[in-house]
Parts: C-alpha cells; sequence; structure tokens
C-alpha cells in the first residue's frame, strides 16, 4: 500500500518519516555525505507538489517545487522493480527538473543544495520527506523512498567502514502496507 498525498493540502503536508541506522560516517559533511535522494510517486498533475526532505538535525531543503504542468509522476510508479526513480543529486547531467517533462525519469538537481545536510550532524536518526499538494482535485502517493549515503572523497575513514568507498543505501519501499 501507498503513502496518501492529501489533496490541497500544504496547512497539513503529508509528512513521511523513516530511520536511518548504521550509516557509513558520523558526520555529515566531514566524513559521509547525502549523494542521491530517489523517490516515485505517483501524482497527475505533478506541478502541484512541494517536495522536501528533513534532517534528523532539522535542516529542510526544497527537492522540487511546483514543476512539470498537467503531466503525470516523479518516476514510474507501474515499476514493481522501483528502478526508474527520479533521483536528486548534486550535479547532473540533465539538469534541473524545470528542463524537462513528467514523468520525471533519471537523475537531476534539486531545487536546493543537498550541501544544506553537511552541518557536522550525524545522519543517523529520523529523516522525513514532506510532501504538499498546492491545488484541489489531483490526488497522489508516495510509493518509493531512497537515500543513498557516500564517504567524503579524501576524508577520514569511517570506523564503521575502513575502505571509506562502500555506498550505503536506505531504502523504503512502500507496498502492501510494509518497509521492505
Amino acid at each position: 500500500m501507498s503513502v496518501s498525498i492529501p489533496d490541497n493540502s500544504c496547512e497539513h503536508p503529508m509528512v513521511y518519516s523513516f530511520e536511518v541506522r548504521d550509516a557509513v560516517g558520523f558526520q555529515l559533511g566531514i566524513d559521509i555525505v547525502l549523494q542521491e535522494v530517489g523517490l516515485i510517486i505517483r501524482h497527475s498533475f505533478t506541478s502541484d507538489l512541494e517536495i522536501q526532505l528533513r534532517s534528523p538535525a532539522g535542516k529542510t531543503i526544497t527537492l522540487a517545487s511546483a514543476h512539470g504542468g498537467y503531466r503525470n509522476n516523479y518516476g514510474n510508479p507501474d515499476d514493481s522493480r522501483c528502478r526508474q526513480t527520479v533521483s536528486f543529486v548534486r550535479e547532473a547531467p540533465a539538469g534541473s527538473l524545470s528542463l524537462h517533462d513528467p514523468p520525471f525519469i533519471g537523475r537531476f538537481t534539486p531545487d536546493d543544495n543537498l550541501d544544506t545536510f553537511n552541518d557536522g550532524s550525524d545522519p543517523n536518526g529520523m529523516w522525513s520527506l514532506i510532501i504538499c499538494d498546492n491545488y484541489p482535485a489531483d490526488k497522489g502517493t508516495l510509493e518509493f523512498v531512497s537515500l543513498t549515503f557516500a564517504p567524503v572523497s579524501g576524508g577520514p575513514p569511517s570506523e564503521r567502514d575502513s575502505s571509506n568507498s562502500r555506498l550505503f543505501n536506505s531504502i523504503f519501499i512502500i507496498k502492501q502496507g510494509n518497509l521492505f
């Protein structure tokens, strides 16, 4: 089962919180960075949506706001393997979502900078995806969320990953009411 995004909900947005445990570093921006945020959202009018991510330290950035017009979906919600996502990364050849039409599939730069999270705080803890729908008449659902962390290049090795080269994914697939 998916998580519903309430229609016309910016006064009371949908907040989906999930816990990251055992990340490969201890301090964002020092020994680890949030490398990528992957999403699949089923929605029939993507420009209605504002999508934000909040760290355990309380920093919030906008991943996407009002992109895509009347077309459908962030990622492909009909992909049962959850491989056709929209991914937000620091730098992407495709650039901003504003340069593309939905369905948004591939790697894009977020509206705000992922480096905002590089404040020395612990990546472990409760992260929240905040989605609001700015207008009535079109409904949607959150289907998939993933966070990919990576050690800082050339930074000090983490006690959790002495090779300093392994990526760490926290993946939350929302189907049949369970997190997989």
